[in-house]
């Protein structure tokens, strides 16, 4: 067997919005990692700008242990001229193109998932002889150009209450900036970027309860500015479960009789399993 391989090219064009056009919605620090001597970066400022009814966040190209950039439209244009490989803002295989289905083509909302691993899911296109037009219109969706700089979509940040070990100061108490859910922890755990007194109420609430005193005052490393405050659609109540109900329990005999609340916990949980 042979392997061949085809190259194609199309043009596109990418939108461009004038940065008051795009108001920064949110705007917060944190830590990123650790570079190649072990040693902390510098906190980075995380950015999130509104436009066309939803949020973008720049688009980065990183290498692991050292600082992301921000690429520009110049980068590349002169990237995709050369080579093409480097940015994956606009990779596309020929299997996805060839074989993109409408979601009434298939049976069930997984297969089209499965048949349609790289295409956003919001993106219901059908590829047939407008193969250029459904490229073109994929690529308007992913991105746009801000000041000659790259911006993808990007989710709200919210904040988050987490908790390690089994209290009375076993591990800790913290809270977090985050844009994204964590299935393991309840949506009483999330709150809305402007909530940042209530949740760090409720943070040191929870640590106070575990006995985590050492952790007190709970805050996260930055406070999220907000900047345009109709951006803010997160609902956690709504949006999100109740988390994992194994780990519901341990918090819950945790708070109520500290380690050995917690481990009377896993010892009963342990016993219903059998």
């Amino acid at each position: 067997m042979r392997y061949v391989a085809l190259r194609d090219s199309t043009s596109i064009d990418i939108p461009i919005a004038a940065s008051t056009e795009a108001p920064i919605a949110f705007k917060w620090k944190d830590w990123t990692g650790w570079n190649d001597n072990g040693e902390r970066l510098p906190n980075t400022t995380f950015v999130r700008r509104w436009y066309n009814k939803q949020l973008w966040q720049p688009y980065e190209y990183s290498i692991v242990g050292r600082p992301a950039i921000h690429v520009s439209m110049t980068e590349l244009q002169k990237e995709l001229k050369y080579n093409g490989r480097k940015y994956s803002l606009f990779e596309f295989r020929a299997h996805d193109l060839n074989f993109l289905k409408l979601p009434s083509e298939c049976p069930s909302k997984k297969e089209w998932f499965d048949a349609n691993p790289r295409i956003n899911p919001n993106t219901l296109r059908y590829l047939g002889s407008n193969r250029d037009l459904v490229i073109q219109t994929i690529c308007q969706e992913q991105v746009i150009v801000i000041n000659g700089k790259l911006w993808v979509p990007g989710d709200e940040p919210r904040y988050v209450i987490k908790t390690f070990g089994l209290g009375n100061n076993h591990a800790s108490t913290a809270m977090s900036v985050e844009t994204f859910y964590n299935s393991n922890i309840s949506n009483n755990c999330y709150f809305r970027a402007d909530q940042y007194a209530l949740a760090r109420k409720i943070a040191d609430k929870i640590a106070i309860g575990r006995g985590d005193t050492n952790s007190l005052p709970v805050k996260p490393d930055s406070e999220i500015k907000v900047l345009y405050k109709k951006a803010i659609k997160l609902q956690p109540q709504k949006d999100h479960g109740s988390g994992c109900e194994f780990i519901n329990a341990i918090e819950s005999g945790i708070e109520a009789g500290g380690p050995v609340g917690g481990m009377l916990a896993i010892t009963k949980l342990l016993c219903v399993t059998k």
